[in-house]
Protein backbone atom coordinates (compact mmCIF):
# COMPACT_ATOMS: atom_id res chain seq x y z
CA UNK A 1 0.00 0.00 0.00
CA UNK A 2 1.21 3.52 -0.77
CA UNK A 3 3.33 2.45 -3.73
CA UNK A 4 3.52 4.52 -6.91
CA UNK A 5 4.69 3.40 -10.37
CA UNK A 6 6.72 6.07 -12.24
CA UNK A 7 7.18 5.06 -15.88
CA UNK A 8 9.62 6.90 -18.13
CA UNK A 9 10.53 3.77 -20.08
CA UNK A 10 8.21 1.14 -21.54
CA UNK A 11 5.47 -0.96 -19.99
CA UNK A 12 4.76 -3.82 -22.41
CA UNK A 13 2.18 -6.60 -22.24
CA UNK A 14 3.38 -9.16 -24.79
CA UNK A 15 1.57 -12.38 -23.82
CA UNK A 16 -1.59 -13.60 -22.12
CA UNK A 17 -5.02 -13.34 -23.68
CA UNK A 18 -6.63 -12.31 -20.40
CA UNK A 19 -6.22 -9.21 -18.24
CA UNK A 20 -3.06 -7.88 -16.62
CA UNK A 21 -3.82 -5.20 -14.01
CA UNK A 22 -1.71 -2.46 -12.43
CA UNK A 23 -3.55 -1.37 -9.32
CA UNK A 24 -1.16 1.30 -8.00
CA UNK A 25 -1.08 4.94 -9.15
CA UNK A 26 0.65 5.09 -12.53
CA UNK A 27 2.58 8.24 -13.49
CA UNK A 28 3.46 7.91 -17.15
CA UNK A 29 5.87 9.95 -19.24
CA UNK A 30 7.06 6.98 -21.27
CA UNK A 31 5.44 4.32 -23.45
CA UNK A 32 2.64 1.89 -22.66
CA UNK A 33 2.08 -0.87 -25.22
CA UNK A 34 -0.29 -3.82 -25.22
CA UNK A 35 0.04 -6.56 -27.83
CA UNK A 36 -2.57 -9.01 -26.56
CA UNK A 37 -5.54 -9.27 -24.19
CA UNK A 38 -6.27 -6.41 -21.82
CA UNK A 39 -3.93 -4.19 -19.79
CA UNK A 40 -5.91 -2.46 -17.04
CA UNK A 41 -4.92 0.46 -14.82
CA UNK A 42 -6.98 0.65 -11.64
CA UNK A 43 -5.12 3.14 -9.47
CA UNK A 44 -5.35 6.44 -11.29
CA UNK A 45 -2.30 8.56 -12.06
CA UNK A 46 -1.06 10.96 -14.73
CA UNK A 47 -1.03 10.17 -18.44
CA UNK A 48 1.69 11.66 -20.56
CA UNK A 49 3.85 9.86 -23.08
CA UNK A 50 2.43 7.44 -25.64
CA UNK A 51 -0.19 4.74 -25.15
CA UNK A 52 -0.81 2.13 -27.82
CA UNK A 53 -2.70 -1.13 -28.31
CA UNK A 54 -2.27 -3.59 -31.16
CA UNK A 55 -5.28 -4.80 -33.15
CA UNK A 56 -7.53 -6.91 -30.92
CA UNK A 57 -5.84 -5.70 -27.71
CA UNK A 58 -7.21 -3.26 -25.13
CA UNK A 59 -5.75 -0.76 -22.67
CA UNK A 60 -8.34 0.13 -20.08
CA UNK A 61 -8.02 3.01 -17.62
CA UNK A 62 -10.61 1.38 -15.44
CA UNK A 63 -10.58 3.04 -12.00
CA UNK A 64 -9.15 5.99 -10.10
CA UNK A 65 -8.46 9.60 -11.02
CA UNK A 66 -6.35 10.21 -14.13
CA UNK A 67 -4.87 13.65 -14.79
CA UNK A 68 -3.87 14.67 -18.31
CA UNK A 69 -1.52 17.64 -18.52
CA UNK A 70 -1.48 17.51 -22.34
CA UNK A 71 -3.49 15.86 -25.08
CA UNK A 72 -2.84 12.13 -24.86
CA UNK A 73 -1.05 10.32 -27.68
CA UNK A 74 -3.00 7.13 -28.40
CA UNK A 75 -1.66 4.93 -31.21
CA UNK A 76 -2.30 1.51 -32.71
CA UNK A 77 -5.29 -0.35 -34.12
CA UNK A 78 -6.52 -1.65 -30.77
CA UNK A 79 -8.72 -0.07 -28.11
CA UNK A 80 -7.61 2.54 -25.58
CA UNK A 81 -10.50 3.41 -23.28
CA UNK A 82 -11.61 4.93 -20.01
CA UNK A 83 -14.38 3.08 -18.21
CA UNK A 84 -14.93 3.57 -14.47
CA UNK A 85 -12.27 6.25 -14.03
CA UNK A 86 -12.40 10.01 -13.55
CA UNK A 87 -10.55 12.14 -16.13
CA UNK A 88 -9.14 15.56 -15.28
CA UNK A 89 -7.57 17.80 -17.94
CA UNK A 90 -5.30 20.66 -16.92
CA UNK A 91 -5.19 21.98 -20.51
CA UNK A 92 -7.87 22.84 -23.04
CA UNK A 93 -9.24 19.83 -24.89
CA UNK A 94 -8.23 20.07 -28.54
CA UNK A 95 -8.74 16.48 -29.77
CA UNK A 96 -10.15 13.75 -27.56
CA UNK A 97 -12.76 10.97 -27.61
CA UNK A 98 -14.67 10.28 -24.40
CA UNK A 99 -15.88 6.67 -24.53
CA UNK A 100 -16.58 6.08 -20.84
CA UNK A 101 -15.72 7.11 -17.32
CA UNK A 102 -16.38 10.66 -16.14
CA UNK A 103 -14.82 13.85 -17.47
CA UNK A 104 -14.58 15.88 -14.27
CA UNK A 105 -13.43 19.26 -12.99
CA UNK A 106 -13.32 22.41 -15.10
CA UNK A 107 -12.83 21.77 -18.81
CA UNK A 108 -12.86 23.78 -22.04
CA UNK A 109 -13.06 22.30 -25.53
CA UNK A 110 -10.92 24.38 -27.89
CA UNK A 111 -11.02 21.94 -30.83
CA UNK A 112 -13.08 18.74 -31.05
CA UNK A 113 -14.41 16.47 -28.33
CA UNK A 114 -16.16 13.32 -29.52
CA UNK A 115 -18.46 12.06 -26.78
CA UNK A 116 -19.57 8.47 -27.42
CA UNK A 117 -20.18 7.29 -23.86
CA UNK A 118 -19.68 8.05 -20.19
CA UNK A 119 -20.37 11.17 -18.18
CA UNK A 120 -19.46 14.84 -17.95
CA UNK A 121 -19.50 16.67 -14.64
CA UNK A 122 -18.31 19.98 -13.23
CA UNK A 123 -17.93 23.11 -15.35
CA UNK A 124 -17.75 22.38 -19.06
CA UNK A 125 -17.37 24.93 -21.88
CA UNK A 126 -17.37 24.56 -25.65
CA UNK A 127 -15.40 27.52 -26.95
CA UNK A 128 -16.27 29.57 -30.01
CA UNK A 129 -15.29 27.61 -33.18
CA UNK A 130 -15.00 24.39 -31.14
CA UNK A 131 -17.23 21.33 -31.53
CA UNK A 132 -18.75 18.76 -29.20
CA UNK A 133 -19.97 15.70 -31.12
CA UNK A 134 -22.41 13.40 -29.32
CA UNK A 135 -22.62 10.10 -31.17
CA UNK A 136 -22.93 6.35 -30.78
CA UNK A 137 -25.53 4.10 -29.18
CA UNK A 138 -24.46 4.56 -25.55
CA UNK A 139 -26.20 7.03 -23.23
CA UNK A 140 -24.30 10.25 -22.59
CA UNK A 141 -25.00 11.73 -19.15
CA UNK A 142 -24.46 15.13 -17.59
CA UNK A 143 -23.90 14.40 -13.91
CA UNK A 144 -26.06 16.36 -11.47
CA UNK A 145 -25.07 20.00 -11.01
CA UNK A 146 -22.95 20.11 -14.16
CA UNK A 147 -22.84 23.46 -15.94
CA UNK A 148 -22.47 23.33 -19.72
CA UNK A 149 -21.84 26.54 -21.67
CA UNK A 150 -21.78 26.31 -25.45
CA UNK A 151 -20.22 29.12 -27.48
CA UNK A 152 -19.48 26.86 -30.45
CA UNK A 153 -21.32 23.86 -31.88
CA UNK A 154 -22.86 20.81 -30.24
CA UNK A 155 -23.97 18.10 -32.70
CA UNK A 156 -26.05 15.14 -31.53
CA UNK A 157 -26.26 12.17 -33.89
CA UNK A 158 -27.06 8.44 -33.75
CA UNK A 159 -29.37 6.61 -31.39
CA UNK A 160 -27.87 7.14 -27.94
CA UNK A 161 -29.88 9.03 -25.33
CA UNK A 162 -28.65 12.34 -23.93
CA UNK A 163 -29.42 12.56 -20.22
CA UNK A 164 -28.96 15.38 -17.73
CA UNK A 165 -29.27 15.48 -13.97
CA UNK A 166 -29.93 18.79 -12.22
CA UNK A 167 -27.65 20.54 -14.72
CA UNK A 168 -27.72 23.92 -16.43
CA UNK A 169 -27.13 24.08 -20.19
CA UNK A 170 -26.43 27.48 -21.71
CA UNK A 171 -26.51 27.77 -25.51
CA UNK A 172 -25.01 31.20 -25.96
CA UNK A 173 -25.50 33.83 -28.71
CA UNK A 174 -23.92 32.57 -31.93
CA UNK A 175 -23.80 28.97 -30.68
CA UNK A 176 -25.60 26.03 -32.28
CA UNK A 177 -27.16 22.97 -30.63
CA UNK A 178 -27.84 20.69 -33.60
CA UNK A 179 -29.95 17.52 -33.57
CA UNK A 180 -29.35 15.06 -36.40
CA UNK A 181 -31.47 12.21 -35.03
CA UNK A 182 -34.88 11.24 -33.70
CA UNK A 183 -34.05 10.93 -30.02
CA UNK A 184 -35.04 12.28 -26.62
CA UNK A 185 -33.07 14.59 -24.33
CA UNK A 186 -34.15 13.41 -20.86
CA UNK A 187 -33.50 15.03 -17.52
CA UNK A 188 -34.11 15.14 -13.79
CA UNK A 189 -34.11 18.80 -12.86
CA UNK A 190 -31.99 20.24 -15.67
CA UNK A 191 -32.76 23.49 -17.53
CA UNK A 192 -31.86 24.46 -21.10
CA UNK A 193 -31.11 28.19 -21.58
CA UNK A 194 -31.09 29.03 -25.29
CA UNK A 195 -29.78 32.37 -26.55
CA UNK A 196 -28.30 30.86 -29.72
CA UNK A 197 -29.79 28.38 -32.19
CA UNK A 198 -31.44 25.00 -31.63
CA UNK A 199 -31.49 23.26 -35.01
CA UNK A 200 -32.94 19.92 -36.12
CA UNK A 201 -31.21 19.18 -39.40
CA UNK A 202 -31.76 15.43 -39.88
CA UNK A 203 -34.15 12.65 -38.92
CA UNK A 204 -37.64 12.24 -40.36
CA UNK A 205 -39.16 11.41 -36.99
CA UNK A 206 -39.41 13.30 -33.70
CA UNK A 207 -36.61 14.85 -31.67
CA UNK A 208 -37.72 15.66 -28.13
CA UNK A 209 -36.21 17.99 -25.54
CA UNK A 210 -37.93 17.09 -22.28
CA UNK A 211 -36.26 19.64 -20.03
CA UNK A 212 -37.54 23.20 -19.46
CA UNK A 213 -36.49 25.49 -22.34
CA UNK A 214 -35.81 29.14 -21.57
CA UNK A 215 -35.57 30.65 -25.02
CA UNK A 216 -34.35 34.15 -25.85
Amino acid sequence: SGAVFHNAGMVLKSAGSGTSAINLPFLNTGVVTNQTGTLAFNGGGTLGGTVGAAAGATINFAAGNFTLNAMPVFVGLGTVQFTGSFIFFTVAISDFTLTGGTLAGTNTVSGVLNWTGGNISGVFTVASNATLNLSGAATKTLISSATVTNWGTMVWTNSGLFSAGSSQIYNQPGAVFELQNDQTFVHSGAVFHNAGMVLKSAGSGTSTINLPLLNT
